[in-house]
């Protein structure tokens, strides 16, 4: 499938969130393909972009990138937030774990 597209329609759908908060948001979609379930990508893709414009100030920045390296390719999410605590990032990904207890919204799957 061609990872563009799905980054495409990320960017439209958290165009106006991001705008919203004073977040630049900008995707770099570049024009490769990838063997992977096109809805489930997207999710994933979806909250790690979302949880990035939420967890960065007004007149921050949340950059997406996609880069061939090798065979392989490396999809980045980057922002300006305020990161997640050394001691957290080896548990983020576990099932019902969250880094930031304060929160009520969301399960603790996927970085939600």
């Amino acid at each position: 499938m061609p990872l563009d597209r799905v980054l495409e329609e990320l960017a439209l759908e958290l165009a106006e969130p991001a705008r919203l908060k004073g977040i630049a948001l900008r995707i770099r979609p570049g024009r490769v393909r990838v063997l992977s379930h096109s809805v489930l990508l997207s999710g994933m893709l979806r909250n790690l972009i979302r949880n990035a414009v939420e967890y960065t100030p007004p007149g921050g920045r949340v950059l997406v990138a996609c880069r061939r390296r090798g065979g392989e390719v490396h999809i980045e999410v980057r922002d300006s937030g305020i990161g997640i605590a050394i001691e957290e990032l080896a548990l983020v990904f576990g099932a019902f774990h969250r880094a930031d207890a304060t929160r009520p919204d969301g399960l603790g799957l996927g970085l939600d």
